[in-house]
């Protein structure tokens, strides 16, 4: 919700003239709402696990995310290659034959996550 449409200004200089106003750590969370969805789709890509329904889903909730936070393509760029290596690096610290417990749940998880989202 914008500021203004919720009864919050700022002053020129960027401080809050009433509360509440997002705190400036509000972006790094944000961010991170982003970061967790690319992740939860690498996760789910990992294992085989995009269907029509998640793929759909996912591109819905990530076009919400992109337009509410006004991320640019420096940024999705950097987030989406965190995304990436967080999930690489999870499926190697699986072993030889244990990411498939961690494609039963957490990708599992995750997928449904996704599915959920579409419009």
């Amino acid at each position: 919700m914008h500021r203004e449409a919720a009864g919050e200004t700022r002053s020129g200089g960027g401080r809050c003239r009433r509360r509440p106003c997002r705190r400036r750590g509000r972006r790094g969370a944000d961010r991170e709402e982003i970061r967790r969805l690319l992740y939860d789709f690498e996760v789910a890509s990992y294992c085989g696990l995009v269907t029509d329904d998640v793929g759909e889903g996912f591109r819905s909730k990530l076009t919400a995310l992109v337009e509410r936070y006004g991320v640019d393509r420096a940024e999705m760029d950097a987030l989406r290659g965190r995304a990436w290596q967080d999930a690489h690096a999870e499926w190697q610290n699986r072993g030889l034959g244990g990411f498939r417990a961690w494609c039963r749940s957490d990708a599992r998880r995750a997928a449904d996550r996704l599915a959920a989202e579409r419009p």
